[in-house]
């Protein structure tokens, strides 16, 4: 039905959840409250975690409505109830602590379903005093928002489930390349990064990368860990390095990179550090959406910007400048609305600070105190929500050349079975019917992969018309031509010519074959006879005579003589050719006859009187005619009325005789007849004498 050729293929890598940024438009925090960035205006909201300074994380649908979040200990649905399986995480831990214990991951097989991980890590009182000593395993639990009516529950038998020990505290999450989604770790007590993938199949072995600064006991065990905008950085702050007194690092600063094709962590560059462990110590972290800025928290004395941007490390580390110095704040975040938000241990809070244009070099990033009120009933404590994040989007761009024939319905059908489709006139449906050319193109995609197909709608310009019925007369003809490029051609009659002559009734069809393209028409051909009038011979009439030549009244024909006259009489009165134009079903035809006129006169003699004696004079009766005559009769009687000769011949003559005996004189009458030559009757009556 349709021939469908690829033209070109633009391949692509997209952010998976870039296309619906508003799955991360709600944050929830671990104490009490909760941010809405729907609306042009960020609103404030109530959660029900409470009691913790754990970090926490949510996620909505597409729409930007609140589909679940948790702290690590339970999880809650979009109406702050605790899921029915939701709760007793970490084998019914009770608190958290560290910042980046939670994270979610979308299920690259199902979009119902998320995995919620988390991890516990050591809990202490002030530094140096290390009690309370709890696991150190990663968790993760499976939500399916269809469950429970709609508000979603952990799936049974997929709760607690351990994925490995011996973690620090901090997890965060990068879309891969592979239909799938990256979890990053960090192991506790030394400088190993674990990569764990998340695929249709679950989540996958690890990926080692042994980098960084630090190793050894407390290294790297509390720390904060975000990823760049562009997916391609991890900044990270090492809490404790060391607590032992005399130790040259107690926290710092560094920066890595990731590939999220292959889950590497490597190059590690650190930026800052600080030599005591006073709790001034670094802890929160995030980039600018440049990615130019990184900002980094001391909590004692403020939050700081390093200009990545800087041509050498040197310079990175120098650049350092002084965003804010106040006192215990927090984890640092980028929101969705592209400004960084600053935590705080103060509790409860009154409002939030926030840095408005973070992508500005130092004093330009617009740091603003407590920005948001929060009216000292919440508190964002150590951190804020991790961004979830989607797979990479293989995103393909195909364009296609289809051509319809005539009169053709065709469906373009979506060459790549998506989850979901859509059109240009936004229908929703794998494929499409077109009738006529145009531009037409569809959107199909699922978690991992976006298409869009172009189809350019050309209609093909083979056209083949033959016209009308149509009737002609005999002796005409027709020639019928459907003449197009590159065709190949077939009549009723076998011809494979591009044209036809035709002069006789019928029907005529023909198809026309131009590459997958055919296109017929057939003609009904009438040829009629010509009329056929009969005017008689050519005549020739005698003077003063009215010749008539009349011709057939019910045969459906018309008449026009040579003199403009119409109707089926003519009244001849002279000499002339006369003709007559016949016209019957639309076919004419001339027919002419000549007439002539002559005197038709034609004298005859015959004597009153002969004297049938023997004497050689008069002795017989004859008739004298000027003319040739034809048919001739004459008729003699006595006077009692007998008939006592018949002639038949003008050359003959009556001798006075009647029935062999001379006849009595006196008078006798005749009665003549004869055709002349000019086919003129001639009849003559008179009367005789007999004499001896």
């Amino acid at each position: 039905m349709k021939r469908v050729i690829a033209l070109f293929v633009c391949l692509l890598l997209v952010h998976g959840w870039a296309a619906a940024q508003k799955q991360n438009n709600i944050w929830t925090f671990a104490n009490l409250g909760g941010f809405n960035f729907n609306g042009n205006t960020l609103t404030q909201f109530p959660s029900s975690m409470s009691g913790s300074l754990a970090g926490a994380a949510s996620v909505a649908d597409r729409n930007g409505n609140l589909l679940f979040y948790s702290d690590g200990l339970k999880i809650w649905d979009r109406n702050n109830n605790v899921m029915p399986n939701g709760n007793g995480l970490m084998n019914g831990q009770t608190y958290a602590y560290e910042s980046q214990n939670v994270a979610i991951v979308p299920s690259v097989a199902d979009s119902n379903r998320y995995f919620v991980f988390y991890v516990a890590q050591y809990f202490f009182d002030w530094p140096g005093a290390w009690d309370n000593q709890l696991d150190d395993k990663l968790y993760y639990s499976v939500v399916d928002v269809t469950l429970n009516n709609g508000l979603g529950d952990v799936v049974p038998g997929q709760k607690d489930v351990v994925v490995d020990s011996g973690f620090a505290t901090a997890l965060t999450t990068f879309p891969g390349r592979r239909c799938n989604v990256w979890l990053v770790t960090h192991m506790r007590d030394t400088n190993v990064f674990k990569a764990y993938s998340i695929t249709g199949a679950g989540v996958s072995s690890p990926v080692y990368s042994k980098t960084g600064n630090y190793t050894g006991l407390y290294a790297y065990q509390t720390c904060v860990m975000k990823a760049s905008s562009n997916d391609s950085l991890i900044g990270l702050t090492n809490f404790t390095v060391s607590i032992t007194p005399g130790e040259d690092v107690a926290s710092a600063v560094e920066l890595y990179s990731f590939d999220t094709a292959t889950g590497i962590v490597g190059n590690c560059k650190l930026i800052d550090y600080d030599l005591n462990f006073d709790f001034n110590n670094f802890y929160g972290i995030c980039f600018s959406p440049d990615n130019t800025k990184l900002y980094a928290v001391e909590l004692a004395s403020g939050v700081y910007q390093y200009d990545l941007s800087a041509p050498t490390l040197t310079a990175i580390t120098a650049s350092k400048y002084n965003v804010s110095s106040s006192f215990l704040r927090g984890d640092v975040g980028l929101a969705p609305d592209g400004k960084i938000y600053v935590g705080s241990y103060s509790i409860p809070l009154s409002g939030m600070d926030c840095i408005t244009n973070p992508n500005g070099a130092g004093a330009a990033c617009n740091f603003v105190a407590n920005a948001v009120n929060l009216n000292g009933n919440a508190t964002t404590g150590m951190a804020f929500p991790q961004k979830v994040n989607w797979p990479y989007r293989d995103t393909a761009e195909y364009s296609h050349d289809t051509l319809l024939c005539p009169k053709e319905l065709a469906t373009l059908q979506c060459p790549w079975p998506g989850d979901h489709y859509l059109w240009q006139d936004q229908s929703i449906t794998p494929a499409f019917d077109v009738s006529k050319q145009g531009i037409y193109w569809v959107r199909s995609w699922d978690l991992c992969h976006l298409q869009t197909d172009t189809f350019h709608v050309d209609t093909s310009s083979l056209h083949v018309v033959l016209g009308n019925d149509t009737t002609f007369c005999i002796g005409e003809k027709i020639v019928l031509d459907v003449t197009s490029t590159n065709a190949t051609y077939l009549w009723n009659n076998g011809s494979n010519a591009s044209t036809l002559t035709v002069d006789k009734t019928g029907e005529y069809s023909v198809h026309v074959t131009e590459g997958r393209c055919t296109a017929a028409d057939t003609i009904d051909v009438t040829v009629n006879p010509l009329p056929v009038v009969d005017l008689g011979p050519n005549k020739v009439l005698c003077t003063a005579d009215i010749d008539t030549i009349s011709l057939p009244t019910d045969n459906g024909m018309t008449y026009r003589w040579q003199d403009g006259h119409t109707g089926p009489e003519y009244y001849v009165k002279q000499a002339g050719v006369y003709s007559v134009t016949a016209e019957l079903n639309g076919c004419t035809a001339m027919y002419s006859v000549a007439m002539n006129y002559q005197p038709c006169d034609c004298p005859v003699f015959i004597p009153d009187a002969f004297t049938p004696n023997g004497d050689g004079r008069n002795d017989q009766l004859h008739a004298i005619a000027s003319c040739e005559t034809r048919g001739f009769q004459i008729q003699i009687f006595n006077r009692w009325g007998q008939l006592v000769y018949v002639g038949y011949n003008i050359k003959d003559g009556w001798d006075g005789t009647f029935n062999g005996s001379p006849a009595e004189i006196g008078t006798y009458f005749y009665v003549m007849s004869f055709d002349s030559q000019y086919r003129q009757k001639v009849e003559r009556k008179g009367d005789i004498t007999l004499i001896r």
